[in-house]
């Protein structure tokens, strides 16, 4: 059972009631092939989630249309899955590479990467 957090922000202007749900109280079994796409990135950290990882990431692969859509969600899956674990972004990026470095989250690590070895005295890479 998921627990569901009922939250209201209310100011003189604006009144907006949002749920919480803990997404590792969910069953990431239910997800592929019931859940919307967009829950994929959030599978590993749901129960059976790490089980599932190759499954979610097949059907992103798959069912989106965009070639940024592909990279930006299997990064996302990467960064949540290593909240976890280490090895299982690792699994995911070896996997899908190709199509990461086109996200924009891999961009900005690998920017923040270039400028910090610069900073060591490293000439960067032309």
């Amino acid at each position: 059972m998921v627990s569901v957090l009922i939250f209201v922000y209310k100011d003189n202007e604006i009144r907006y009631t949002y749920n919480l749900i803990k997404a590792y109280e969910m069953d990431a079994r239910k997800i592929p092939g019931q859940g919307p796409l967009c829950m994929m990135p959030f599978i590993p950290l749901m129960k059976h989630g790490p089980d599932l990882l190759d499954q979610a990431d097949d059907l992103i692969h798959q069912r989106e249309k965009t070639r940024l859509e592909k990279a930006d969600m299997p990064t996302s899956m990467a960064i949540l899955a290593g909240i976890i674990s280490t090895d299982l972004p690792a699994q995911l990026i070896h996997k899908r590479k190709d199509i990461m470095i086109e996200s924009a989250a891999y961009d900005i690590i690998k920017k923040d990467g270039i400028q910090e070895g610069v900073q060591q005295g490293r000439p960067p890479r032309t």
